[in-house]
């Protein structure tokens, strides 16, 4: 889902993260979610059980639902940083690969 398609659809803080020491924290559409991660060799990365608020939502951004993003994440593997650009190896609920990516504000 591209930033700028989301923001055109009001979700403007939608699907941020935010990487401290020991966690990641971050929001949905619209619960806020915070998880343990560990980095590994080579670019790897351990994403632990996510914690979400429980805020009902009373709309949803179409393409990209808030479970979607929270499963992606759970699922990444592998990270890469290149300049302010954040991108995230991941795959789907039936293992298809796909890439996060985060660009900084």
């Amino acid at each position: 889902m591209d930033r700028k398609a989301l923001e055109k659809a009001g979700f403007f803080r939608a699907f941020t993260i935010v990487f401290e020491t020991d966690r990641i924290s971050g929001a949905g559409a619209p619960n806020r979610f915070f998880v343990p991660y560990e980095i590994g060799e080579n670019q790897t990365i351990s994403v632990k059980p996510i914690g979400v608020t429980q805020i009902a939502s009373l709309t949803e951004s179409e393409g990209f639902k808030e479970s979607e993003f929270f499963s992606y994440l759970q699922n990444a593997r592998a990270w890469n940083l290149d300049g302010d650009e954040l991108t995230l190896s991941t795959v789907d609920s039936k293992g298809a690969k796909a890439t996060l990516i985060f660009a900084g504000e």
